[in-house]
């Protein structure tokens, strides 16, 4: 369900001021030089993802869409979910109002931004910013999409950036500890951020409103957690490369002096995880999966890439608005060069090393000049369609070409 919008420039914010003062101290109610989604490509994309779900209730899949009247999931909403006849997100609202009042509809989609790649990057783009100065979290940010009157409160787990899209958003943030202390009331609309660190309580009200919700895990295991599960999902099949599962037996079996001994499958565990852990293969893909977490900002899951038909030698391509290419060495002659949460393997070259710094310098170049023409390399201009289908090189083209291709290209 990926949307063929292209993403815009969002001006930068003030981070330094707000890192300053707030970022892990205490709340703050600011005002973005522009907000990452206008209220109507907001409202469009609540629309196409809750499309599907008007026939039925789709389970297990992202994005993840939820109606609710106050406290109670409607597990079947049918037509009170956004149709094409709500032009606009207050149009919707009025037709609740008017089959459900005075109680309160509302809906919540989890992580919309997977569904439209332009949405994603225009909110990667406004994290890269606070991501320079503070670092790129650990985890993934969990995204989501409220619309309509609600009221919740936030466990206090992880740090929230709150933006309202569409009416009027009440935020009343409470410090950590049942001591109280200076307690914020805010009421926030379009254009507004409000934030507040992690182990604040906050209570959320709103009153027809559109918001966009990105809370950001502050968890003091997280390192350990995402080295563990990566390392599991690659030792598991390596021990048990017939897909066995492991069994410890009823009677645990007896050392020689008469103690218990510890099961085999511990005990093969015990022995294979040490040189596991030193291995290349868990250096290489903690590299991969950390160069694309970078390169999305940790704003995953990011949406798919898309198929674009090849580059022609005389495309002219440069990188996308906001992007950046995150690259890193992944062993003997490769690097892996991350854009947008996706990874692309480049085998490490002098040629690679200038492909990628023309990019970064900016403008557009003909793809047969950056691929080294005359006698271009082949791992090169793969490298290439494979950062374009990522959307993160964006194509320019000077002359007239079939509409089918063009149209295939907007797709993409």
């Amino acid at each position: 369900m990926a949307m063929d919008r292209e993403p815009g420039q969002i001006p930068a914010h003030d981070w330094d001021r707000f890192v300053a003062r707030h970022w892990a101290r205490s709340p703050s109610l600011t005002a973005l030089d522009a907000a990452p989604l206008g209220t109507v490509d907001a409202f469009d994309l609540v629309r196409e993802i809750a499309r599907p779900f008007r026939a039925g209730m789709r389970f297990f899949m992202l994005p993840a869409l939820r109606f609710r009247v106050g406290d109670v999931d409607i597990r079947a909403p049918g037509d009170l979910l956004p149709d094409d006849g709500d032009a606009t997100a207050g149009d919707y609202l009025r037709r609740l109002d008017a089959r459900l009042s005075p109680d309160a509809p509302w809906l919540e989609i989890e992580q919309p931004l997977v569904a439209d790649p332009a949405a994603w990057a225009a909110v990667r783009s406004v994290l890269q910013g606070l991501w320079d100065r503070v670092g790129c979290p650990l985890q993934p940010i969990a995204a989501s999409l409220t619309l309509g009157r609600y009221v919740r409160e936030w466990a206090p787990d992880a740090s929230v950036l709150l933006l309202p899209l569409h009416g009027e958003v009440r935020v009343r943030i409470a410090p950590p500890g049942a001591d109280g202390g200076a307690v914020r009331d805010w009421s926030a609309g379009p254009g507004h951020l409000v934030y507040w660190p992690a182990g604040w309580r906050a209570r959320e009200r709103s009153e027809r409103a559109l918001a966009l919700q990105l809370r950001v895990p502050q968890a003091p295991a997280a390192l350990v957690e995402e080295v563990r599960d990566l390392a599991i999902g690659m030792l598991q099949p390596a021990l048990y490369p017939d897909g066995a599962t492991p069994m410890f037996p009823a009677e645990p079996a007896r050392e020689p002096g008469g103690g218990a001994a510890l099961p085999e499958p511990l005990q093969r565990l015990v022995r294979e995880l040490p040189a596991f852990a030193q291995s290349p293969d868990l250096e290489t893909a903690l590299r991969v999966k950390w160069a694309g977490r970078c390169s999305a900002c940790a704003l995953e899951p990011v949406p798919p890439r898309g198929q674009p038909p090849p580059l022609r030698d005389e495309d002219r391509v440069g990188l996308a608005p906001g992007v950046r290419i995150v690259a890193m060495p992944v062993g003997a002659g490769m690097e892996v060069w991350a854009v947008n949460g996706h990874a692309v393997g480049v085998p490490a070259s002098a040629a690679g090393d200038a492909l990628r710094r023309r990019l970064e310098a900016g403008g557009r170049h003909r793809v047969a000049d950056l691929c080294g023409a005359p006698g271009h390399d082949p791992a090169l201009r793969l490298a290439l369609d494979r950062l374009h289908a990522a959307r993160g090189v964006a194509l320019e083209r000077t002359y007239a070409a079939p509409a089918a291709r063009v149209e295939a290209d907007a797709r993409g």
